[in-house]
C-alpha cells in the first residue's frame, strides 16, 4: 500500500479522510463509496458503504455518524467522518488504531441521537445502523404511534433490533 500523507492531530498521526478518498479511488477503480442520510428533527445520521469492487458486493465496510446540524458545513462534516471510518475498516488510513469498542461505548454513553417526534422516547440504532423509535412496534394498547403496519417488510425488518 502507498504510504500516505499524515498530519498531527493532539499527538497523533492521522491520514485525513480527503486523502483516503484519493487513494481509494486510484487503488480500487471499480470501487464504490456510498452515503445514506437518516434524519430526525435537527439530527442526522450518516451510513457511509465502502465496496473496493461493484462486481463482488457483497463485499464492503460501513461507517457511522451522528450529530446535529448545528454549526458550518455540519452535514458534510458527517457524512465525511462515516466515509473516513468506512475506509479505516477496509484499512485504508489506519496508523494507529481504530477506536476500541470501550472507547465506542463511552462515546456512545455520551451522545444523544436525538427523540422520537411522536413519543419523546430516545431513538436507537437498529442493527443495520438505521435510527428508529424504538415504540413504534409496541403491543402496548397505549403506544402513541397510532399507524402501524399489518406486515412488516424486508426493508422494515431491518429497523428492528433483533429482540423483535
Amino acid at each position: 500500500m502507498k504510504k500516505l500523507k499524515t498530519i498531527n492531530l493532539k499527538g497523533r498521526e492521522y491520514v485525513q479522510v480527503n486523502e483516503r478518498v484519493l487513494y481509494f479511488n486510484e487503488a480500487f477503480p471499480n470501487g464504490k463509496i456510498f452515503t445514506v442520510p437518516t434524519f430526525q428533527d435537527d439530527t442526522v445520521y450518516f451510513k457511509a458503504e465502502v465496496c473496493p469492487d461493484v462486481a463482488k458486493p457483497e463485499r464492503f465496510f460501513t461507517g457511522h455518524s451522528f450529530g446535529t446540524l448545528k454549526g458550518e458545513k455540519a452535514l458534510e462534516k458527517l457524512e465525511t467522518v462515516a466515509v473516513g471510518r468506512a475506509l479505516a475498516f477496509m484499512g485504508i488510513g489506519i496508523v494507529e488504531s481504530i477506536a476500541s469498542a470501550d472507547e465506542m461505548n463511552r462515546f456512545n454513553q455520551k451522545q444523544s441521537v436525538g427523540v422520537c417526534s411522536t413519543c419523546g422516547a430516545n431513538m436507537v440504532l437498529s442493527k443495520t445502523g438505521n435510527l428508529y423509535c424504538p415504540n413504534v412496534y409496541s403491543k402496548d394498547p397505549n403506544n402513541p404511534h397510532k399507524t402501524k403496519p399489518k406486515e412488516l417488510t424486508k426493508e422494515e425488518e431491518d429497523f428492528l433490533p433483533s429482540e423483535y
